[in-house]
């Protein structure tokens, strides 16, 4: 009986580990060179994957190996989507740590902006800066955490987003550094709250007068009756009928 009983603690503790793999992201696996719809990894796609410029994976650049890291310049904003199940609860907050680096010697920060999507690819309708871009300035930082909160359908498919873009100053962009995204359940209390994506399932059309039913059927066209002789009018004499017309 107790051999029983360890065996099912350890089978729910595997449970729970792939559960929880499966809800975070540490970019520690090698990266192939793909770009959007194949992914770079397991879940993930970037708009422009490289061995080392615009996305790419930079080793020892995370808190235990490599980071995610994007490059982004005047002309190129990197984009990237993660996919994830949405909670059961339908309430759920994404949680990362994310730092700049320093790339020559310009004065441009990194602008961080993210979203939530239905579908990878997709650009979110609602994007909002992950922070100010005195948080990621042209210099080594260290890692730090940030947090946003979204709502969405129970146990559907959800994809993170964030996109890396230039920032102010002049000269040379720095470099964004991601690591460790996780999903967990709930909002977070001093979280901001992304509202859900418009789209995803089509919603069944009910007709108003009859809730839950669905449309109400057609009913055919009547059959047309037909057309009845005009009657002569009043004081009028009838046409007389020819003598070969009678029978």
């Amino acid at each position: 009986m107790r051999k029983r009983i360890y065996f099912l603690i350890g089978v729910l503790g595997l449970l729970n580990f792939s559960l929880e793999a499966q809800q975070v992201q540490h970019f520690r696996e090698p990266f192939q060179v793909q770009s959007h719809p194949q992914p770079f990894t397991a879940g993930w796609t970037a708009n422009e994957v490289r061995e080392r410029a615009r996305v790419f994976q930079a080793a020892d650049q995370g808190t235990a190996g490599a980071a995610l890291a994007i490059q982004p310049i005047g002309t190129f904003d990197g984009e990237i989507w993660g996919h994830f199940q949405a909670p059961q609860s339908g309430k759920g907050t994404f949680v990362l740590i994310a730092r700049s680096g320093r790339n020559g010697n310009g004065t441009r920060g990194v602008a961080i902006r993210v979203g939530v999507v239905h579908q990878g690819g997709e650009v979110p309708s609602v994007l909002m800066p992950l922070a100010a871009e005195t948080d990621f300035p042209n210099a080594d930082t260290p890692f730090q955490r940030y947090a946003f909160s979204f709502e969405w359908t129970a146990g559907q498919s959800v994809y993170f987003y964030l996109q890396a873009g230039q920032g102010a100053g002049s000269g040379t962009n720095a470099r964004f550094f991601l690591d460790e995204v996780r999903l967990e359940e709930g909002l977070e209390a001093d979280a901001p709250v992304i509202p859900q994506e418009p789209g995803g399932a089509e919603e069944p059309i009910v007709d108003p007068e009859t809730p839950g039913e669905g449309p109400l059927p057609e009913e055919p066209d009547e059959p047309e009756e037909p057309e009845k002789p005009a009657e002569p009018e009043e004081g009028a004499v009838p046409d007389p009928v020819a003598p070969e017309d009678r029978k």
